[in-house]
């Protein structure tokens, strides 16, 4: 019994600096790659983000706070958070990069076409939700769209088979 706790302790100590290095790793890392994300879905919207960013700790993901910016011809977030989840292994491809967008309490205007079609300028959106693929030159592909008003309610879901998407809301991992 003593040998066993002996040996326990051992293996603890030498696992234990290999842990701290890669809990550090992962302390700095994702937040760095959080900032890159920030920067290539301006680059690949073609918008100028406006707000706070603050990255979440051991988890792919980060929340741009008091956002504004304007998606020109489309929308223009007046005020509002949102939560932005990636894929890590997305960052090792310059052609795929999948986003979950999540926020409440969106102030947005709609612009030119899409305010025609929504009949609607300006709205508060109680719920919000897109998964989407953003390829080197915009946006690819929507595999789930969801944003909710006090107006209406639009809706996308991807339903083909082999959809490999991130879960959606209501769905557990």
């Amino acid at each position: 019994m003593l040998q066993e706790r002996s040996l326990s302790r051992r293996i603890v100590k030498k696992a234990f600096p290999f842990l701290g290095l890669a809990a550090a790793a992962l302390f700095f890392i994702l937040p760095a790659a959080g900032l890159w994300v920030e920067r290539e879905l301006q680059a690949r919207l073609k918008i100028e983000l406006h707000g706070k960013f603050e990255p979440v700790l051991f988890s792919p993901s980060f929340y741009l706070r008091h956002l504004e910016f304007v998606w020109k011809g489309k929308v223009k977030l007046i005020s509002g958070d949102l939560q932005v989840k990636y894929r890590l292994g997305g960052l090792l491809t310059k052609n795929a990069l999948r986003l979950e967008l999540k926020g409440k309490n969106l102030e947005v205007e709609f612009l030119d076409e899409w305010a025609a079609a929504q009949g609607i300028e300006k709205v508060t959106l109680r719920s919000f939700y897109a998964d989407l693929d953003l390829g080197p030159e915009g946006l690819r592909e929507i595999f789930a769209l969801d944003a909710e008003a006090p107006s209406f309610q639009f809706r996308i879901q991807r339903t083909e088979n082999n959809d490999k998407s991130l879960p959606s809301r209501g769905e557990k991992v």
